[in-house]
């Protein structure tokens, strides 16, 4: 029989901790939620900024963590917004985004999702990418605008609507790539 373990995530985020909790549970990976007010950087990457996230928790909470940071990339628009989208998205409504969108061929857009790992001595990021496609109307309640007119690759919804599924354990842990990068290497450290 295999230990539990237990990691702090640093997230207000209920649908990141509810997927980090899905996916982290086939490792015997208790996940902890912790809230810390973090100034988050402005940066170009994702990287830098999941880092400094990662290392700013550490030196509130002094305990080793995970943060999660998430960037979405537009090719019909030039990789807009990027690292950004957080801030693009609070100012812009869903049909902002599809009038962004309404002349463009491509209506695809890049999903790059981040797990910063911080403990005091060893930092190790861990990313997965998935591909959307903008909707024709947007639907859901939940998320960010952009979160109401997209679809992920493989869903019949958009990503809004998966955050209202009452069971997110339908979610297949493949599109969780980032944790089980994780989850496979925290369990070996800690056998």
């Amino acid at each position: 029989m295999t230990k539990d373990r237990k990691i702090l995530f640093v997230t207000g985020n209920p649908e990141k901790l509810r997927d980090a909790r899905h996916a982290l549970s086939n490792y015997n990976i208790q996940v902890e939620s912790v809230t810390a007010e973090i100034d988050e950087i402005q940066s170009d990457s994702s990287e830098a900024i999941v880092e400094a996230k990662a290392r700013a928790a550490y030196d509130i909470l002094r305990q080793p963590l995970i943060v999660s940071d998430a960037s979405w990339h537009i090719p019909a628009l030039g990789g807009f917004p990027g690292a950004y989208m957080s801030y693009v998205a609070s100012w812009f409504s869903p049909d902002d985004w599809r009038n962004l969108m309404r002349d463009k061929e491509d209506k695809s857009a890049i999903l790059r999702e981040y797990i910063a790992y911080y403990d005091g001595d060893i930092y190790k990021v861990f990313m997965s990418e998935r591909i959307g496609e903008f909707t024709d109307a947007p639907a859901g309640s939940l998320g960010k605008s952009f979160d109401q007119v997209i679809k992920m690759e493989g869903d019949d919804i958009t990503v809004s609507q998966v955050f209202e599924l009452p069971d997110r354990s339908t979610i297949a842990l493949e599109r969780l790539s980032h944790y089980a990068e994780f989850g496979d290497w925290f369990a070996s450290r800690a056998s």
